[in-house]
């Protein structure tokens, strides 16, 4: 809890979180929001998303608006979900993956889809526990690399191998199931 009473992500800084009346107003008539911002845009995208940077009680709030919202607006508040996620995944990962099971648990594609378009490749603690690199070479590689010549053969006859298929589901909660069947 802030000194003012409000409770507050660890996202930003006091200099870049908005004021505490501010915060108050926004929850206390969040319908007003949408009101002052018709179009969506860039306006509604960085207040929502400043407002789910600052405080974590007004995530069921802003999700709330998503029934009233237009499809603009719709657009607008996951985008603003998808960016408050990725400025808190640097200093909050627990809230900025709270963000992210809150969109995907609303089963709304259009929400899904767009907070992902914007969340991009960004992990949010979603896929679990990491760290580390991808493997690969990270130091020249010894002996004359500037000439190249063709592709050596490969000795012996291919291998036939039967055909087979992959289906997978990918669910909001995070799990992947797959199956693999041989022909």
């Amino acid at each position: 809890m802030a000194p003012s009473g409000v409770p507050q992500a660890e996202c930003y800084s006091a200099q870049q979180r908005p004021s505490p009346q501010a915060i108050s107003t926004s929850l206390g008539n969040p319908g007003e929001t949408l009101q002052r911002y018709p179009q969506a845009g860039a306006q509604l995208i960085s207040t929502i998303r400043d407002l789910a940077a600052s405080d974590p009680a007004a995530l069921p709030v802003i999700l709330g608006l998503l029934g009233s919202a237009t499809k603009d607006q719709t657009v607008a508040i996951a985008s603003a979900l998808a960016q408050a996620a990725k400025i808190c995944v640097r200093t909050d990962q627990p809230y900025a993956l709270q963000i992210q099971q809150a969109v995907a648990l609303t089963k709304d594609e259009e929400v899904v889809l767009a907070f992902a378009s914007v969340a991009g490749d960004v992990p949010t603690g979603g896929i679990g526990a990491g760290g580390g690199a991808v493997g690969g070479q990270t130091n020249p590689l010894p002996g004359n690399t500037t000439s190249s010549g063709g592709a050596e053969a490969i000795p012996g006859s291919s291998v036939k191998t039967p055909e087979f298929s992959f289906s997978s589901s990918a669910g909001g909660t995070g799990g992947l199931t797959g199956s693999v069947s041989s022909k």
